[in-house]
């Protein structure tokens, strides 16, 4: 994970100017709102970390199980949508 932030910070250096928003994500395997609780978690943690680093984020948004990009049917799947996506406005 720390690999990743690093690469995402250099990224987002030379778009300071534009709103940066942060996005979490979930499976479905359980109670939707406690999966909209964790997106949301995962998204603040994240944000946490790109402050931490001089980004400063516009806004952070939970998805929960919404718009999975791997199938909810296999371990390998749900941790891929256990993610944060980063968004540019």
């Amino acid at each position: 994970g720390e690999r990743d932030l690093n690469r995402v910070v250099d990224f987002l250096k030379d778009k300071l100017d534009r709103k940066i928003i942060l996005a979490g994500f979930a499976d479905n395997a359980g109670d939707y709102e406690a999966n909209l609780k964790l997106a949301r978690i995962r998204a603040e943690t994240v944000a946490d970390q790109l402050r931490a680093r001089g980004i400063t984020i516009g806004h952070i948004s939970s998805c929960g199980p919404e718009l999975p990009v791997a199938s909810n049917a296999s371990p390998v799947g749900k941790d891929k949508n256990r993610r944060v996506e980063v968004w540019l406005r």
